[in-house]
Protein backbone atom coordinates (compact mmCIF):
# COMPACT_ATOMS: atom_id res chain seq x y z
CA UNK A 1 0.00 0.00 0.00
CA UNK A 2 1.37 3.63 -0.94
CA UNK A 3 -0.06 6.18 1.70
CA UNK A 4 0.65 9.36 0.65
CA UNK A 5 0.21 12.11 3.58
CA UNK A 6 -0.91 15.58 2.66
CA UNK A 7 -1.46 16.78 6.75
CA UNK A 8 0.61 17.94 9.03
CA UNK A 9 -1.70 17.29 11.54
CA UNK A 10 -0.27 14.69 14.03
CA UNK A 11 -3.23 13.35 15.10
CA UNK A 12 -5.07 12.45 11.22
CA UNK A 13 -1.87 10.32 10.80
CA UNK A 14 -1.90 8.65 14.09
CA UNK A 15 -5.49 8.51 13.27
CA UNK A 16 -4.71 6.16 10.28
CA UNK A 17 -1.68 4.16 11.48
CA UNK A 18 -3.81 3.13 14.71
CA UNK A 19 -6.87 2.18 12.56
CA UNK A 20 -5.82 -1.28 13.07
CA UNK A 21 -6.45 -1.74 16.51
CA UNK A 22 -10.22 -1.44 15.93
CA UNK A 23 -12.48 -4.40 16.71
CA UNK A 24 -13.60 -3.86 13.06
CA UNK A 25 -10.26 -4.22 11.45
CA UNK A 26 -9.47 -6.17 8.19
CA UNK A 27 -6.80 -9.08 8.03
CA UNK A 28 -4.76 -6.18 5.46
CA UNK A 29 -5.18 -3.47 7.83
CA UNK A 30 -4.42 -6.30 10.24
CA UNK A 31 -1.41 -7.23 8.54
CA UNK A 32 -0.30 -3.48 8.06
CA UNK A 33 0.14 -3.12 11.83
CA UNK A 34 1.98 -6.46 12.56
CA UNK A 35 4.98 -5.30 9.88
CA UNK A 36 3.56 -7.78 7.13
CA UNK A 37 2.88 -5.94 4.54
CA UNK A 38 5.48 -3.49 2.95
CA UNK A 39 3.77 -0.24 3.21
CA UNK A 40 5.11 2.84 1.84
CA UNK A 41 4.56 6.57 2.45
CA UNK A 42 5.16 9.34 0.51
CA UNK A 43 5.20 12.71 2.77
CA UNK A 44 3.76 15.61 0.48
CA UNK A 45 2.94 19.69 0.98
CA UNK A 46 2.40 19.93 5.06
CA UNK A 47 3.04 16.36 5.69
CA UNK A 48 6.72 16.70 5.10
CA UNK A 49 6.69 18.51 8.43
CA UNK A 50 5.74 14.99 9.83
CA UNK A 51 8.80 13.04 9.10
CA UNK A 52 10.44 12.18 12.64
CA UNK A 53 6.71 11.14 13.99
CA UNK A 54 6.30 8.56 11.41
CA UNK A 55 9.87 7.37 11.77
CA UNK A 56 9.33 7.04 14.95
CA UNK A 57 6.16 5.24 14.47
CA UNK A 58 6.75 2.98 11.81
CA UNK A 59 10.51 2.48 11.20
CA UNK A 60 10.03 -0.75 9.52
CA UNK A 61 8.39 1.12 6.83
CA UNK A 62 9.90 3.06 3.51
CA UNK A 63 9.26 6.71 3.57
CA UNK A 64 9.46 9.07 0.73
CA UNK A 65 9.65 12.70 1.12
CA UNK A 66 9.16 14.81 -2.11
CA UNK A 67 12.20 16.68 -3.02
CA UNK A 68 10.49 19.56 -4.27
CA UNK A 69 8.07 20.12 -1.14
CA UNK A 70 11.76 19.48 1.11
CA UNK A 71 13.48 22.33 -0.45
CA UNK A 72 10.36 24.54 0.17
CA UNK A 73 9.66 23.35 4.03
CA UNK A 74 13.25 24.72 4.39
CA UNK A 75 13.71 21.03 6.63
CA UNK A 76 16.81 19.86 4.89
CA UNK A 77 18.92 20.50 7.34
CA UNK A 78 17.04 19.23 10.16
CA UNK A 79 15.91 16.22 7.95
CA UNK A 80 20.19 15.36 7.48
CA UNK A 81 20.49 15.49 11.53
CA UNK A 82 17.80 13.59 12.47
CA UNK A 83 18.57 10.93 9.91
CA UNK A 84 22.23 10.91 11.74
CA UNK A 85 20.48 9.80 15.46
CA UNK A 86 17.70 7.62 13.46
CA UNK A 87 19.99 5.59 10.77
CA UNK A 88 17.85 2.73 10.11
CA UNK A 89 15.36 4.96 8.94
CA UNK A 90 14.24 3.83 6.04
CA UNK A 91 14.19 7.04 4.19
CA UNK A 92 14.23 8.62 0.87
CA UNK A 93 14.11 11.73 -1.17
CA UNK A 94 13.19 11.63 -4.39
CA UNK A 95 11.74 13.37 -7.23
CA UNK A 96 8.37 14.10 -8.81
CA UNK A 97 9.33 11.36 -11.44
CA UNK A 98 10.49 8.83 -8.75
CA UNK A 99 6.66 9.53 -6.66
CA UNK A 100 5.04 9.13 -10.40
CA UNK A 101 7.05 5.82 -10.81
CA UNK A 102 6.01 4.61 -7.02
CA UNK A 103 2.08 5.38 -7.68
CA UNK A 104 2.22 3.49 -10.93
CA UNK A 105 3.89 0.54 -8.63
CA UNK A 106 1.74 0.13 -5.69
CA UNK A 107 -1.52 -0.59 -5.38
CA UNK A 108 -3.51 0.60 -3.51
CA UNK A 109 -3.67 4.48 -3.05
CA UNK A 110 -4.59 6.07 -0.14
CA UNK A 111 -4.12 9.64 0.79
CA UNK A 112 -4.17 10.72 4.14
CA UNK A 113 -5.02 14.77 4.55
Amino acid sequence: MLIQVLTNRCETLLSFINSAHGPSASNAVNARRDGNTQDAYVLLQDGVYLFSMLIDHVPSSAIYILKADLDASGLESTLKAHLETKSSAKLQVISDEQWVALCTENSPIVTVQ
